[in-house]
């Protein structure tokens, strides 16, 4: 289960590629960073790891995407 799960976030953080919006407006995108944000606090607190999941292309800029 754990393993479908991040290979699903994964598939859909590559949405953030290459400006780091959200395609469906900023309410998603506030929506999908707040979920993802605990999901990948969860993982690391018991995996000890985010599997990788914060190196996605672009998102290290998607907080610019609120600002501008």
């Amino acid at each position: 289960m754990v393993s479908k799960t991040i290979r699903s976030v994964e598939k859909m953080l590559k949405e953030f590629y290459p400006s780091g919006a959200w395609y469906e407006g900023i309410s998603y995108h506030s929506y999908i960073l707040e979920h993802m944000s605990m999901m990948i606090s969860t993982t690391k607190n018991c995996f000890g790891t985010d599997f990788e999941l914060l190196s996605t292309p672009s998102l290290d800029i998607t907080g610019n995407y609120e600002i501008g």
